[in-house]
């Protein structure tokens, strides 16, 4: 079987402890793919060459494990989505969910629409917002778009409104998306 592994190298950076777990798996995956005897070609979504291959490759199915392309989370729904296209079937869910679930902010309205229940949460566009007064230190903080433990780190639990400035400075910086944060109590 033509099997095609769609991952991220992150070849254009350092990666972060993150990103080279998130490389190594789709690595391993076509690694294991081989030894059971399967046709692999891997096709890196940080690299446009590759994903022109991709668009000409005569695939059977790919497994999907690409998390973004160039640090944009939305990447990933792109990927599912160029899969969809070319009529290939892929080891994620549609490119629709994926793109509905990329956004904290989003998901957590729709809970809360559902009256299921999250913790409370604001989101920062600008850095600039005055914080919900119905928000209670401490504060759990992280940028909007980030999954896995991208932007995580030991400044992400906000005690106050330094640290809180900070961090949503930081996710600015770093992420270049917009910084939501939540009770970390419901």
């Amino acid at each position: 079987m033509n099997v095609g592994i769609i991952y991220n190298s992150f070849a254009y950076k350092a990666l972060l402890p993150e990103e080279k777990e998130m490389r190594d798996t789709g690595l391993t995956i076509g690694k294991h793919l081989t030894l059971f005897g399967h046709n692999v070609k891997y096709f890196d979504m940080d690299d446009p060459k590759s994903i022109e291959k991709l668009c000409q490759s005569k695939l059977d199915v790919a497994f999907d494990t690409c998390e973004r392309i160039h640090d944009d989370a939305r990447g990933e729904a792109y990927a599912a989505a160029l899969l969809e296209y070319l009529g290939i079937p892929h080891t994620r869910t549609s490119s629709w969910l994926i793109s509905l679930g990329i956004s904290k902010e989003r998901v957590k309205s729709i809970l809360t629409y559902y009256q299921i229940s999250t913790p409370r949460f604001q989101v920062f566009r600008t850095g600039e917002e005055e914080l919900d007064p119905g928000l209670k230190y401490p504060l759990f903080v992280k940028g909007v778009a980030s999954e896995n433990s991208i932007g995580i780190d030991e400044h992400s639990l906000v005690q106050d409104g330094q640290q809180l400035k900070a961090k949503v400075n930081q996710i600015f910086t770093q992420l270049h998306q917009p910084a939501w944060w939540s009770c970390v109590k419901i």
